[in-house]
């Protein structure tokens, strides 16, 4: 029986493609599909609106397709479609390293066709029990937006109401609306 080889995060290099578009699961590369565009709007609608708001008040920054270094032996990183990371600890990483180390304060995630959907859901949970505050999985086929909080049920949102940044993003508001137009 072959044992396998667990890749760390500085290993995704050497892949064909720089890594770019991988995951490490217990040090398991999986690769992330290519959006649509559906996908990028709702990337962009909302991670145009996190970043004004962030650079707005100062309280943290967004970024997206940044990767995030959960942990180690076997690593563990993740690349969410947006992050939100506050700006104390945003100033306490070393943004030059191949992964950010820690967890965003929010994490979304954008299904894409190719998704399954028990598997982002699993991926959600994931993100809180890394300590992530919020969770917001976008769903472009059925317009909608699970929120997930480490504290609560999970709640869908429609079109007809809002995303708040709770305590995490104190005063974020987006129509949900606006990630599908």
């Amino acid at each position: 029986m072959a044992t396998k080889t667990l890749m760390t995060v500085e290993d995704l290099a050497t892949l064909p493609d720089g890594g770019e578009r991988y995951e490490l699961i217990n040090g398991e590369p999986r690769k992330k599909p290519m959006p649509n565009g559906e996908h990028a709007f709702a990337t962009l609608a909302v991670g145009g609106e996190l970043w004004a708001y962030a650079r707005r008040e100062g309280l943290g920054v967004a970024l997206a397709d940044a990767r995030f270094r959960l942990q180690r032996n076997p690593d563990v990183s993740r690349l969410p479609d947006v992050a939100y990371v506050r700006r104390e600890v945003w100033d306490a990483m070393d943004h030059r390293a191949p992964a950010l180390e820690g967890v965003p304060d929010v994490a979304v995630e954008i299904v894409s066709p190719s998704d399954v959907y028990g598997e982002v859901h699993q991926k959600a949970l994931d993100w809180l029990a890394a300590g992530v505050r919020l969770v917001w999985v976008v769903q472009p086929l059925n317009r909608t937006v699970t929120v997930y909080a480490r504290d609560r049920e999970s709640l869908t949102l429609t079109v007809d109401d809002a995303l708040d940044g709770e305590d995490v993003i104190p005063g974020f508001r987006m129509p949900v609306r606006a990630l599908f137009q």
